[in-house]
């Protein structure tokens, strides 16, 4: 019984081997620093934002810069519909992600998928956003997008596992960017579900601020410190990212529709309050000045999500696990120490912490912030099956 037992714990640590959070170790290159650029391009209402996605496109394009803009589904319809081509081509010069289907519009994907457990989850997210990951293809005439991330400050792990069923992948591999603190390693990428993740960038996430006094130079100050560290770490990732209705809009489109989980119809939306034209002008020219500043470091390069998979490959597919990280996961999984023939026993726990333990989640369980969120609608009610609902209802 014991020698069964310590069979299935090994075979289950080599599944999770490709979904516990690893650290991608890359090889060494030059230049050292990468910065990817990231915008979630959501506003749908704000006629507005439009122009600022256009602005913002060209100024980085005429400086050879490739973005990455993450596309809510229904503003790639909206540009279609009122018929701005000339958007539309400026953000195809960048690399093009997705940002959830409606965005803000209830029930969003952590409400949903909070009673759902790993494979209904998927299936129920590709169901609801997948349409909308073929409208961006669509509408931008790409084949696949590069990456996903997803509404408000929230997290839905099944998200991440689904992106293949939606399409974004890049090169085959999927990567999911974005900002928060649910899951991370410390300030570099990772991978999660099957994909490449940045995700929880903090100490090497940074911004500045577009309209408070002294914003530039604080900025900069900023980067320079976050480049110059990591230039004496041997390299690494800066992750930064903004939405373009920042420039246009003094509240984010949403607020003013959606906040504390209204739902109106959408002949009932309100424009956010509206940034005068002045203030954008000089929140753009600002905003170019940092990209420049930026530009003029050494050892530092613009990459976008397209680029992600090849800069960070996933060694577990090309090299595998070695006997030991295999067994030192159902370690860390089992909490015991188990005896396997194929393999040398291990005595005891190493003193140095298990693979990732520390940043271990159940990527098939809802998260708390999805708990936090739900809902007793029952118009939200995802199709996800009620045995695992019980299940999840006994702590299990």
């Amino acid at each position: 019984m014991t020698s069964r037992v310590s069979r299935v714990a090994v075979l289950f640590a080599v599944v999770l081997a490709s979904i516990v959070p690893r650290v991608v170790a890359a090889a060494p290159r030059t230049p050292e620093i990468d910065v990817i650029l990231w915008f979630d391009t959501e506003d749908y209402i704000s006629p507005s934002d439009d122009e600022a996605d256009k602005r913002l496109a060209e100024m980085l394009s005429e400086r050879k810069i490739r973005a990455t803009f993450k596309v809510v589904g229904e503003k790639a319809r909206v540009l279609e519909r009122h018929g701005r081509q000339d958007v539309i081509a400026a953000l195809k010069k960048h690399c093009i992600g997705f940002h959830a289907n409606f965005h803000s519009v209830h029930p969003a994907p952590a409400e949903y998928l909070a009673d759902c457990g790993l494979l209904d989850g998927m299936a129920e997210f590709a169901r609801r956003e997948g349409p909308g990951a073929a409208d961006v293809r669509r509408v931008f005439g790409v084949p696949s997008l590069a990456c996903y991330g997803q509404p408000g400050s929230s997290w839905a792990s099944q998200a991440i596992a689904a992106e293949p069923m939606c399409g974004i992948t890049v090169d085959g591999v999927p990567c999911y960017v974005d900002s928060g603190d649910h899951v991370g390693m410390g300030g570099v990428p990772f991978w999660y579900a099957g994909a490449l993740v940045v995700y929880d960038m903090h100490p090497n996430e940074t911004r500045m601020d577009l309209f408070a006094p002294g914003g530039l130079e604080k900025g900069e100050k900023e980067f320079a410190a976050i480049a110059h560290r990591l230039a004496h770490e041997g390299g690494g990732l800066i992750s930064i990212f903004y939405h373009p209705c920042e420039w246009v809009t003094s509240q984010f489109w949403d607020d003013p529709n959606f906040r504390r989980g209204a739902n109106p119809p959408p002949e009932q939306w309100k424009l956010p309050r509206q940034r005068t034209p002045q203030e954008a002008e000089r929140a753009i020219r600002r905003f170019a000045d940092y990209i420049d500043a930026m530009r003029s470091t050494p050892g530092v390069r613009f990459v976008a999500a397209c680029d992600l998979p090849k800069l960070y490959p996933d060694r577990l597919m090309t090299e595998g696990a070695s006997p030991g990280e295999v067994l030192e996961l159902a370690v860390a999984c089992c909490g015991r120490t188990y005896r396997v023939s194929m393999m040398k026993p291990l005595a005891a726990r190493s003193s140095r912490p298990p693979i990732n333990s520390r940043y271990w989640r159940w990527p098939w369980r809802g998260s708390s912030t999805a708990r936090r969120t739900r809902t007793r609608r029952a118009s939200w009610r995802s199709d996800c099956s009620a045995p695992i609902r019980r299940r999840r209802a006994k702590g299990g």
